[in-house]
């Protein structure tokens, strides 16, 4: 009997273009991107997928064009997906208990782009090594995308402002709503879909600007004294939990969780930024063998616990900051809740220090 993918199914069904989003990480904030640049530009469009809503329930609401998020599990199977435009954000290790290897965690992700056709294009990070040696395999027209200042022909960053270099020079594409990292490397990747798309640098700029981080994505949930609380829940891999350090210091980090076959070993390059670690979750004892004689560590049974120790142990103006780097299926729901009961905690703490101020 064939196995059919909801993708096939969407396809299937599908009647207008579609772009298809996947990656490691930012698929679902780049998904809303593209979304809402679509309907900047006038269309009725809609994010689905693997973003929560079917693509297979989309393909017959009447949009005019959809954005598509799809996981490496979906990608596996499909037989049908034929995107106007495919997009690869970035590739590192993740669900490897379930695909048995980064090769074949790689080759599920390039699906996204298997049945594509000289009309089409592929969207591909040109700073990404791995997802970059993947791109290169597309069968249609690639366009590169960076977080830095692009070169000809690519879509990129400079002060800020997302810029494509056209032929005779830059064209603005939009300023994101915040300058977080990773939210500027997705508005970049969604800029080129959308430009590969056919829609104009106006309407690209209007969505971009109607759209935020979404939640558990390095927000700061709150204060107390001068150590900050941000909570990164979705950094449900090393690659997201690396990114969420990037560029900070004195950081208290609460990581672990269910490591999904994935070696956590390549968070001790983050020991720099470092002033200590909590473990929490089935993977605690893996974290705290690979820290334990690079930072102060301890462990905890819970997340408010996690966040006592975090704050206990965090330096006068640093920062906590949750980055687990695993799933948080051994303690909790899902990250949302992770994110939800660290954020109650730290509202919790913060309410009695001030209560048991002088």
């Amino acid at each position: 009997m064939p196995i059919w993918s909801e993708l096939d199914v969407g396809a299937e069904l599908c009647s207008v273009p579609y772009v298809v989003i996947t990656g490691t990480n930012g698929k679902t904030t780049t998904t809303s991107l593209v979304a809402s640049m679509l309907r900047a530009a006038g269309l009725r469009a809609t994010a689905c997928g693997n973003i929560g809503h079917p693509f297979a329930i989309a393909a017959r609401e009447g949009y005019d064009a959809l954005a598509v998020e799809a996981s490496s599990f979906q990608l596996r199977f499909h037989r049908s997906l034929r995107p106007r435009v495919s997009v690869l954000l970035n590739l590192a290790p993740d669900h490897l208990d379930w695909h048995g290897s980064l090769e074949a965690y790689g080759a599920a992700k390039a699906r996204v782009y298997a049945l594509q056709g000289a009309d089409d294009v592929h969207v591909g990070n040109a700073e990404d090594a791995a997802a970059a040696a993947l791109s290169r395999g597309a069968p249609c027209r690639l366009v590169w995308f960076r977080s830095g200042p692009p070169r000809e022909g690519e879509v990129g960053v400079v002060d800020d402002v997302v810029v494509a270099r056209l032929g005779d020079g830059g064209v603005e594409l939009g300023r994101p709503r915040t300058s977080s990292a990773g939210f500027v490397a997705d508005c970049a990747a969604a800029a080129a879909a959308a430009l590969a798309f056919g829609l104009e640098p106006s309407a690209i700029a209007a969505g971009m600007a109607g759209v935020e981080p979404l939640p558990h994505r390095g927000e700061e949930v709150a204060r107390i004294g001068g150590v900050r609380f941000v909570d990164d829940s979705k950094a449900t891999n090393v690659h997201a939990a690396l990114h969420a350090l990037r560029n900070r210091r004195d950081v208290v980090l609460i990581a672990g969780g269910v490591a999904k076959g994935v070696d956590l070993s390549p968070l001790r390059g983050a020991a720099p930024s470092l002033a200590g670690v909590v473990a929490i979750g089935a993977a605690a004892p893996e974290i705290l063998a690979l820290f334990r004689d690079l930072v102060p560590v301890g462990s905890a049974s819970s997340i408010e616990e996690a966040v006592r120790l975090a704050h206990a142990m965090a330096p006068p103006e640093g920062t906590v900051l949750l980055a687990p780097a695993c799933a948080s299926w051994d303690m909790f729901r899902d990250y949302v809740e992770r994110g939800e009961r660290f954020a109650a905690a730290v509202r919790a703490l913060r309410e009695e220090v001030i209560r048991a101020r002088p």
